[in-house]
């Protein structure tokens, strides 16, 4: 997983023998951003150290400690980026902020959280090494043409198929809408397992999800049954 980010500052960021003693008294930390990047693909190299306020009452994240190290989990999944970086600043943590390329309804927010050290990231049970900065991935604006780091949910709004439908809807449907409205997206059908499948206007399966790689690339999920007609926040009802 060493490809999902990239080690920056390291030197900047931490003195011989500081980690002993930091987890034991709480103070602000230095927060490190790497501007313009997408992660393991362009990471474009100013490194701007900034300090953040003091702690919200209401921490977007929740720390624990664990044998060797620190398990981070990110509670609030709506939480901006800066938000996060500044909840594990608060909980005494060296911390870097990577942007990394997403679609427009994750830009500013936390994409996932990971070690320096290499090791496999996500937004809940992250286990961050003694001795090794939390990477917070923060959502950028993707280039044209640029996949996504992780896929986003394609139905929100301003994503390649903003509002068209959403789970428990038609596939049927939402293959007579796409055609009609978001020609310039190629859509991906999938089987629940996740095998390729066909899906024209007149399919009696249904949306279970869809997932955009890309302003242009979107997989859409189909079962036979019915799963429950689930509204996409920010569109009509």
């Amino acid at each position: 997983m060493a490809d999902w980010f990239v080690e920056v500052g390291r030197d900047l960021t931490r003195a011989a023998g500081e980690r002993a003693g930091a987890r034991r008294r709480r103070r602000r930390r230095r927060v490190l951003t790497v501007a313009g990047g997408a992660l393991a693909v362009v990471v474009g190299a100013t490194v701007l150290a900034s300090t953040f306020g003091s702690h919200a009452e209401a921490s977007s994240v929740a720390v624990r400690s664990v044998p060797g190290g620190h398990e981070i989990t990110v509670v609030d999944l709506g939480a901006s980026a800066a938000d996060v970086a500044r909840d594990l600043a608060a909980e005494d943590l060296e911390v870097e902020v990577v942007e990394v390329p997403t679609g427009p309804s994750r830009r500013g927010r936390v994409v996932q959280v990971a070690a320096s050290t290499g090791r496999a990231g996500g937004l809940a049970g992250v286990v961050v090494p003694d001795g090794a900065a939390v990477t917070v991935m923060a959502g950028a604006a993707a280039a044209a043409g640029q996949s996504y780091l992780l896929p986003t949910d394609a139905f929100a709004p301003s994503e390649p198929l903003g509002c068209l439908s959403g789970p428990g809807r038609s596939a049927g449907e939402l293959a007579a809408r796409a055609a009609r409205q978001a020609a310039h997206v190629t859509l991906s059908w999938r089987a629940a397992d996740g095998t390729s499948t066909q899906v024209g206007p007149d399919d009696q399966r249904w949306v279970e999800s869809a997932q955009a790689w890309s302003a242009t690339d979107v997989d859409v999920f189909v079962t036979p049954v019915a799963p429950p007609l689930t509204p996409v926040p920010g569109c009509p009802r």
